[in-house]
């Protein structure tokens, strides 16, 4: 997977790079310029690009970027920060673009002077090392450059915002509609609270050292394609039993559609075998449906241990009946059970939490998540309730959004890099719990059952995505589109 590491390894990942490589820091700074500059040309070429600079290294990245476009027949400008402090790197490359004769200016209103609603602006005023808020002149340039229109890009990070930190932690942060960082996200990409900052974000790789990124430990981690390595391949012989029996727990009143996309989904995913158990009242309907399930109604006496795995909460409802049913399956059934939607919200009720079998995988969005564990002022915060909750019961928590987080009990935070806004729907989690249940009964560890579950609901959401639109993708194209989402992962591994 892909280490997200705080802003003080990052500047130890380079440290160890110019040492190790061995490389010059100067030369360092120049393939980052030219991957981002390739970047730029690729999307943006013919425009006219305003460079941002600071007096450190991102401002040197900002020259070095600035120098590359000159030379590529572009247009700029180029403004710099008034400083009495540079780094050498920046010195080196502000001796290289003005040999060039390119003016550069520290005059905010000279500058904007030459930028339309087309220019590109591109920051690079201050990189990773930022640990305080913005003030001052520094905080009314980035205010200026926010109230300017043109295409906005920011370098690495945009400014203002830190590698592990909220904005709220800050003041004030450049709003990019694209990042460019470098080897891999940072850890405030994933936060909710600073979308308007981040914009879409790009890794761009730039040759840091493989060996310290092996060798460093982070908690926190980026999904990645590759990382869909053991999925099981299929024997000749094998049969409906060979891929277990799942139970999947859901459907009321008015709420029968969550339990048909959450078992037409167990299906899709692999399952051999799928019970469904509702209400009397859904019976005719799911077994209308999802004529491959078998079905039971509450009333049946229901083995728990007879199943491979069990979900429960789509469309479930906080009745007397369904809430009997959970205290049933929590007393009798030790093995790990997916908990969701109307689940989420018995437990949140009263019951002792410390019931939940280990490894066990909750799927909360944010505000179930706030509902079971108290509210949070911000997605860290969420975060770090779930690692503590995750590790005194050693269960799994998905915290459901983009970049839907794996909070795993070891302490691990694994964040998706599928998925895009149609899924903001109700019954795409419903599809999440049916795909859960059945990589659990398939023989998967639920630490495997979320990776896959999340990747590929995620990518499955993105093909469907390219036949429709946001505004018009429901959760049944998605559930349509598994099955290419498997194809898509295990053809990719067939041919690494």
């Amino acid at each position: 997977m892909m280490k997200i590491f705080s802003s003080q390894m990052l500047h130890q990942w380079d440290d160890f790079t110019i040492q190790n490589e061995p490389i010059a820091s100067i030369a360092l700074m120049e393939r980052a310029a030219k991957t981002c500059t390739d970047w730029i040309l690729a999307h943006f070429s013919g425009h006219h690009f305003a460079i941002v600079c600071g007096p450190g290294n991102n401002g040197g990245d900002g020259l070095a970027i600035a120098r590359l476009l000159h030379l590529a027949h572009q247009k700029i400008s180029v403004f710099k920060v008034q400083s009495a402090q540079h780094t050498d790197d920046f010195l080196i490359n502000l001796k290289q673009i003005t040999s060039l004769g390119i003016t550069i200016t520290e005059n905010t209103t000279d500058f904007l002077k030459t930028c339309t609603a087309q220019t590109v602006f591109i920051d690079a005023l201050f990189g990773t090392g930022l640990n305080k808020a913005l003030h001052g002149q520094a905080a009314d340039l980035v205010q200026t450059l926010n109230d300017t229109p043109g295409i906005k890009i920011a370098i690495d990070i945009p400014s203002g915002l830190a590698a592990e930190g909220n904005l709220a932690d800050f003041s004030i942060a450049f709003q990019a509609m694209h990042t460019l960082t470098f080897q891999s996200p940072k850890l405030s990409f994933m936060y909710p609270e600073n979308e308007m900052y981040v914009g879409q974000f790009h890794v761009l790789a730039i040759g840091l050292s493989k060996a310290f990124e092996t060798n460093t430990p982070s908690m926190y981690q980026y999904l990645q394609a590759a990382d869909i390595d053991f999925i099981k391949p299929r024997a000749k012989f094998a049969h409906k039993g060979t891929f277990g029996h799942a139970l999947l727990i859901a459907g009321s009143k008015g709420k029968m559609g969550a339990a048909i996309m959450a078992a037409q989904a167990c299906l899709q995913s692999g399952v051999g075998l799928l019970t469904t158990c509702c209400a009397e009242i859904g019976q005719d309907i799911i077994q209308i449906s999802v004529p491959a399930a078998m079905s039971k109604t509450y009333e049946d006496t229901i083995d728990f241990d007879h199943y491979a795995s069990i979900g429960i909460g789509p469309g479930l409802s906080t009745s007397t009946e369904a809430n009997h049913i959970l205290v049933s399956l929590l007393a009798q059934y030790t093995k790990p059970i997916v908990v969701d939607a109307d689940a989420l919200s018995l437990l949140g009720i009263g019951h002792e939490l410390s019931m939940l079998s280990a490894n066990s995988i909750l799927t909360p969005h944010p505000k179930e998540f706030d509902r079971l564990f108290g509210h949070s002022d911000s997605r860290a915060h969420q975060i770090q309730k779930g690692l503590d909750f995750a590790a005194q019961h050693q269960v799994y928590i998905l915290l459901k959004g983009a970049h839907t987080a794996i909070i795993c009990p070891d302490g691990e935070v694994i964040f998706n890099s599928t998925g895009n806004p149609a899924m903001a729907k109700g019954g795409s989690g419903d599809v999440l719990t049916g795909m859960l249940t059945a990589f659990l009964a398939q023989g998967y560890s639920s630490k495997e059952s979320c990776i896959l579950g999340v990747y590929l609901h995620g990518l499955a959401a993105d093909l469907a995505l390219l036949k429709t639109s946001e505004w018009s993708m429901l959760p049944q194209d998605l559930i349509a589109h598994i099955g290419e989402a498997f194809h898509v992962v295990t053809k990719s591994r067939a041919l690494a």
